[in-house]
């Protein structure tokens, strides 16, 4: 079992499991990219002025 969850760990599996759990459409997941750059964009533009 332990080997098993490790082979899983290492593979990143899960994370993809769990998105495709739920069906989302395309224009969706377009809107949530775009949140996830712009939160990325601002934690950088904060790290940068650091």
């Amino acid at each position: 079992m332990r080997r098993f969850r490790k082979s899983v760990a290492e593979s990143r599996i899960l994370p993809i499991v769990r998105q495709k759990r739920w069906f989302t459409s395309k224009s969706e997941v377009r809107r949530i990219n775009k949140q996830k750059a712009i939160r990325k964009a601002r934690r950088n533009a904060a790290r940068a002025f650091r």
